[in-house]
Formats: structure tokens, C-alpha cells, sequence
């Protein structure tokens, strides 16, 4: 794949490119994630168990890298070799913003998606931030 084939637009800044959801008719769904408020609870869980290294703290770990590793194999896998090292924010319905900086993402990630939290990577990389939202 390529700009040309994934009919990718501009976002708000310079440098950003929007990778819209697949609208090809695929009976693909979403893929499910935890919501905001589960994760906050989830988090609350963890912080007062003291540590990452906790088995709530590893659970929480396990299901993130799950939900993140299912968002990339799924919509942006197709776009690695073009795009290899970029910063990619993936939405759970699949739209994608890339860009060459993280705070470029991240931005376009508050003016698209507001809160909703998303997967949030580099291409070719394990996560970073398995899971990024703009609150945060």
C-alpha cells in the first residue's frame, strides 16, 4: 500500500496524514476495547495495588497489549513498509493518523477523536504507549 492506494487525506497540521476506516463492505467489526471509564477503574485498580508488577497490574498489561496488538495487525500492518518508523494513533473502528512527530499524532488524535482512547505506536515497533488517549 501506499498514499495513493489508501486514499489518505490531510489532517489539521502539516505533515499529518488520516488513513480513513476500511468502507470496503468487509463484514469486519470493530474490535472491542475497554471504554474510558473501565480503563480509569482498571487504572485505579492497579495504582492502588502498588505496582505494575502486580498480578492486577499484569492483567491490566496483558489485556492492553492485546487489544493494541489486534488494532495493528488488523489496520495497520498493511501500511509498515511504506511508513516504517512514522507514529501511527489507531482508532478501534480503524481510521489511522500518522506523522513523522508523536506530538503531531497526538494532537490530531484531541482535534478527531477527543477522549476516546486508541492504540499508539511507531511502525515496525512495539508499543510505546500500548494505549494513548489525549486526556492523558
Amino acid at each position: 500500500m501506499n498514499e495513493t492506494t489508501c486514499k489518505a487525506d490531510q489532517g489539521t497540521a502539516q505533515g499529518v496524514l488520516i488513513v480513513p476506516a476500511p468502507s470496503n463492505g468487509s463484514s469486519e467489526q470493530e474490535i472491542k476495547v475497554m471504554s474510558f471509564e473501565e480503563r480509569a477503574a482498571w487504572w485505579e485498580r492497579v495504582k492502588s495495588s502498588g505496582s505494575m508488577h502486580s498480578p492486577e497490574g499484569q492483567a491490566m498489561s496483558s489485556a492492553v497489549r492485546k487489544e493494541s496488538d489486534q488494532l495493528y495487525e488488523r489496520y495497520a500492518k498493511p501500511y509498515e513498509e511504506d511508513y516504517y518508523g512514522k507514529f501511527v494513533a489507531i482508532h478501534p473502528g480503524g481510521e489511522m493518523i500518522i506523522a513523522d512527530k508523536r506530538y503531531l499524532v497526538l494532537e490530531e488524535m484531541r482535534n478527531r477523536w477527543g477522549e476516546i482512547w486508541c492504540a499508539f505506536r511507531r511502525f515496525g515497533n512495539l508499543p510505546m504507549f500500548e494505549w494513548k488517549s489525549a486526556r492523558w
